[in-house]
């Protein structure tokens, strides 16, 4: 290598340097969701994502979706909530029997299940979304039977990249944008009726055995 090529390696390596992305970073939105009995709230979402590889633009490379805060007001005597997930986000925030409920999608990363309160997938249910319960001012993991049949449909902001979602940083999602959004990212086989597991009859071979239902059980 000569020393001219040696003069402008050193030159550009500043640059270079200037150019390396956060490793974690975070995008924030405030989002319109409607209740299953046609109520509308406004919750304030902060999701959290890895650089696992960089890329020439901002959000180019290789980048996953790792933790969501959910802040709403759940009203009564409770107020604000502030939940985080880590290694998951909410497919569906909603009221029923005066109880709050969520449904959860994704998975644990890093040992991040170990942390205390952070096991969302304690009751795994097959290809269905984990299901916590507000009790208190914090959610805790429930079986998916135990979520009430009314809550039967995602109202939540689902799939996309890292790079789509800027486009929401700091603004309200309105349930126009969500209509529209959906027209790019309909929802997949286990978010067209929030999935269920359900039950065959007992026979005399032994126990009845979950079997995975993306229909919802009536």
């Amino acid at each position: 290598m000569n020393r001219r090529t040696l003069l402008m390696a050193a030159a550009s390596t500043p640059l270079l340097g200037g150019c390396l992305y956060d490793r974690w970073f975070d995008l924030e939105w405030n989002e319109e969701v409607q209740l299953h009995d046609g109520r509308v709230i406004v919750v304030h979402l902060k999701n959290t994502y890895e650089r696992i590889h960089q890329g020439f633009k901002r959000y180019g490379g290789t980048i996953m979706s790792r933790d969501t805060t959910l802040t709403f007001d759940a009203g009564g005597t409770t107020g604000k909530v502030t939940q985080l997930f880590k290694g998951f986000g909410p497919s569906l925030l909603d009221q029923h029997g005066g109880a709050w409920y969520v449904t959860l999608r994704g998975g644990s990363y890093y040992r991040s299940e170990e942390i205390p309160g952070q096991d969302w997938g304690r009751y795994p249910s097959l290809n269905c979304d984990e299901v916590a319960k507000l009790v208190g001012t914090q959610f805790v993991p429930i079986r998916i039977h135990d979520l009430p049949q009314a809550l039967r449909e995602p109202n939540m902001l689902l799939y996309g990249s890292a790079a789509e979602h800027a486009q929401f940083h700091g603004r309200l999602i309105s349930l126009k944008d969500k209509e529209d959004w959906l027209v790019k990212h309909p929802l997949g086989s286990g978010h067209v009726n929030t999935c269920r597991p359900r039950e065959k009859g007992t026979n005399s071979s032994g126990p009845s055995t979950p079997i995975n239902e993306t229909g919802g059980s009536n």
